[in-house]
């Protein structure tokens, strides 16, 4: 849904060589629409289902929830390190859109 709705809104700025809707303004209005409803399914568990409970019964425990998250956010930040530009995942034969966006800005 959120791929779908970046899409959406990037075919709105001419960005996309197809056109799923017929006017830029109905795209824009549907990328805006799933994009808040994605955000909804993205949060839904934790506004509305209180089930979360934290119990630290040994100093084990309270380490593994103290290292557990910090591990969980530098992981990603750490990876992007090893990413250089020529990989073939950033190359324009594959995503020419995100190369223009990237030029951009």
């Amino acid at each position: 849904l959120l791929g779908f709705s970046t899409y959406l809104i990037l075919e709105t700025f001419g960005y996309s060589s197809q056109n799923l809707t017929s006017w830029s303004g109905e795209s824009l209005f549907w990328g805006l629409i799933l994009f808040l409803a994605s955000l909804f399914i993205l949060f839904f568990p934790i506004e509305f289902l209180n089930n979360f409970y934290l119990e630290n019964r040994t100093f084990t425990e309270l380490i593994s929830n103290i290292l557990f998250p910090i591990t969980a956010f530098l992981i990603p930040i750490s990876n992007a390190f090893f990413v250089t530009s020529n990989n073939l995942c950033f190359s324009s034969e594959i995503f020419p859109t995100a190369i223009v966006l990237a030029e951009s800005l």
